[in-house]
């Protein structure tokens, strides 16, 4: 092996988890991607129909009035995307791809921390296995909906309450109280035992 071919082969050994987390992100996005142009009953019949709303009311100046059945953060981030040139199946879908991302990591570092664990690649396999999770690859670039938003605030509450960090863990109950009321009582309910 000549000098430059052993240099090439020691960068990836030394940055291969690193490539491992690249290439893993790009093909969850790329499977995510694919789904977007389908356009499920619930978009049709209601998320579409709120987003128009919202757009012909104003955009932000409709916060003050409820449209749709979600949380006033919800409606909030709806509403800055109506000022975007994209269009709404593009934005529901990728608020909910971004989440995604948000829940892979936050269930890596989760498990990491219960099993007291510095392992990269630990961290990589959940990170893989949350992403290519097909419930979560179809809910979010299939179907738009925005379930991993809050399971990203419950698994970093819970994150948060397993490093002892309480404000941290109070501050996603909030966030969480916001994005949707329903889900906060589960999770309020379920773990209130804990």
């Amino acid at each position: 092996m000549s000098t430059k071919e052993e240099k090439v082969v020691n960068a990836i050994l030394k940055y291969i988890n690193f490539i491992f987390l690249i290439l893993v992100s790009v093909i969850a996005l790329i499977m995510r991607l694919k789904l977007f142009s389908f356009q499920s009953y619930d978009f049709r019949i209601f998320l579409l129909p709120w987003y128009e709303t919202i757009e012909k009311l104003g955009g932000i100046k409709v916060l003050n009035t409820q449209v749709g059945n979600y949380g006033i953060t919800y409606q909030t981030l709806i509403a800055l995307f109506t000022y975007l040139p994209f269009k709404p199946i593009i934005m529901y879908k990728f608020l909910s791809v971004c989440f995604d991302y948000v829940l892979a990591v936050g269930s890596a570092l989760l498990v990491q921390a219960l099993y007291v664990s510095r392992s990269k690649s630990l961290f990589l396999l959940v990170y893989s296995v949350i992403l290519f999770v097909p419930t979560v690859v179809m809910n979010s670039g299939l179907w738009g909906q925005c379930d991993s938003i809050y399971c990203s605030f419950i698994i970093l509450s819970l994150l948060s309450l397993v490093k002892n960090k309480k404000y941290h863990h109070l501050f996603s109950w909030v966030l969480l109280l916001h994005l949707n009321f329903r889900q906060f009582l589960f999770y309020r309910y379920t773990f209130c035992f804990i």
